[in-house]
């Protein structure tokens, strides 16, 4: 495998016969508009979009057919961010484009044509590729230096200098993300710190590369699949996450269910189980059962604290900011502390050994899922309708997407991994909340608060985003002045 098509700007191949900005971009307007209509998600749509690039650039072309693979593959991301400078016009856009997709072509095709080979057969591969590509990188690195281009370049001011800047770069991470995959086969590994200062010799910013998404999703692959991962092996790879300045929920979502599965299932049901809604449910109601048990299992309210304390303690790794991330352990680290609050005003008490583990008054037999989407629905129907003012309270499609948010909270007892909040409710935010708490007293407790119903709130609505959330749990029960009237005129 070789890197021509980013090389080939040293070697003036990609204006073979353009002096001007206008007459190259007199050709590549075009190719670029169409390359930029859609993002690729496949080998073969990735493949269009750099023929649509090159397409007046028969010697690359031609280069770019003979790589061509023979299967459709899903395209594995990049594995880090760079921020690069702008670019400012048709020729530094094309050079942007070109190179940040050509990348991720040979980060792609490398992938999927060394991974089947021998151990010894795939290392000789990678080293060879990775040698040409710090080699190049040097060459672009000396390029820039002899032509007296320092610095974060001006793309309109000096095109060429953006080309370089840019081919350099994108090399780099290249270079870094197939160290990263094939790290099991290479004896001898660069740090980016070494790479900057000793190869390419210029000073070395810890942030320039910034992990994406899909490393972690890849170093986590690693940790599940050899089956000798321990709960420090996760706890450390989460500890990175949290240092990285970009934050992807499902990915966190998938490293807290591994930490939480790996102490007692197998490699192939965590990567069952990490992304997969029902199967995450299946394990939450099962942790609880199980906890349940423990807890009933003392008669005293302070021996029940010790058993639930015991299990928060176990979950230390969820962090107060995680309460938006809909994982296992952290469902579960609510549910206990929700129990804590019933258990510390009862702590002397002295309970029958059958009693639920939701306090020490049992509860009434609950409605079926189906009762309480009927009621749900119909204590909410009249925000389907208008306001004292005669505005529409919500469109009919927000009013659906809200109850079937509320339907999920209903039967997982947590809110779906994505929520894509109401923008405007033509209620004030206090007569909503006490809607709320009204149908929560009806369905869950008249007793004691759910929280996952005051993250509900905050999820839904827009209008929440600017109350603090402690604060829509202590008014909750707060009924805003001549409601039942207001309510009455709107149900009419």
């Amino acid at each position: 495998m070789k890197i021509t098509i980013l090389t080939s700007i040293l070697n003036g191949n990609l204006r073979p016969s353009f002096n001007t900005n206008e007459g190259f971009d007199d050709l590549t307007v075009p190719a670029l508009q169409k390359a930029t209509q859609y993002t690729p998600k496949t080998t073969h749509e990735l493949y269009q979009q750099l023929t649509t690039l090159l397409r007046h650039f028969p010697e690359l072309l031609k280069y770019l057919n003979e790589e061509k693979l023979p299967t459709v593959e899903p395209i594995i991301p990049h594995f880090y961010q760079i921020e690069l400078p702008n670019h400012k016009n048709t020729h530094s856009h094309f050079y942007y484009l070109l190179y940040m997709q050509e990348t991720l072509r040979i980060f792609n095709v490398a992938i999927i044509k060394f991974m089947p080979l021998n151990p010894v057969h795939r290392e000789y591969k990678v080293q060879l590729l990775l040698d040409s590509i710090k080699s190049n990188t040097i060459r672009l690195s000396d390029e820039l230096k002899e032509q007296g281009m320092h610095g974060i370049p001006n793309a309109s001011e000096n095109p060429k200098h953006y080309a370089l800047y840019v081919a350099k770069y994108l090399m780099v991470v290249l270079f870094f993300e197939l160290q990263n995959v094939f790290q099991q086969e290479l004896t001898d590994r660069i740090n980016p710190k070494f790479f900057f200062q000793n190869i390419l010799r210029e000073e070395y910013n810890q942030n320039f590369l910034i992990p994406a998404g899909q490393y972690f999703e890849h170093k986590l692959s690693i940790l599940i699949n050899c089956g000798t991962a321990t709960k420090d092996d996760y706890l450390s790879l989460l500890r990175e996450y949290h240092t990285a300045p970009k934050k992807v929920n499902e990915v966190h979502t998938k490293i807290h269910n591994a930490i939480f599965l790996n102490e007692t299932e197998s490699s192939t049901l965590i990567n069952e189980t990490i992304n997969n809604q029902d199967l995450i449910a299946a394990a939450i109601e099962k942790k609880k059962s199980e906890l349940s048990k423990s807890i009933n299992a003392h008669a005293y309210g302070f021996e029940r604290l010790e058993v639930i304390n015991m299990a928060l303690s176990n979950l230390d790794y969820i962090l107060e900011g995680d309460t938006h991330i809909q994982s296992i352990p952290t469902q579960i680290k609510c549910w206990l502390q929700n129990q804590l609050q019933v258990y510390l005003l009862n702590a002397s008490q002295l309970f029958a050994s059958d009693s639920a583990a939701t306090g020490p008054k049992k509860e009434k037999q609950q409605n079926t899922l189906e009762q309480k989407k009927q009621i749900a629905f119909e204590h909410l129907r009249f925000m389907k309708g208008t306001n004292l003012q005669d505005k529409p309270i919500m469109s009919e499609a927000e009013f659906d997407r809200m109850m079937s948010y509320l339907y999920f909270l209903l039967q997982y007892d947590y809110l779906p991994e994505t929520v894509d909040p109401i923008p405007v409710v033509n209620l004030p935010t206090g007569s909503i909340r006490y809607t709320f708490y009204l149908l929560h007293q009806k369905l869950i407790s008249k007793s004691r608060i759910n929280e996952s119903w005051i993250n509900f709130l905050h999820a839904c609505f827009d209008q929440f985003s600017t109350v603090d959330i402690r604060t829509t749990k202590t008014k909750f029960s707060q009924a805003p002045k001549s409601y039942e009237n207001d309510l009455k005129q709107m149900r009419r």
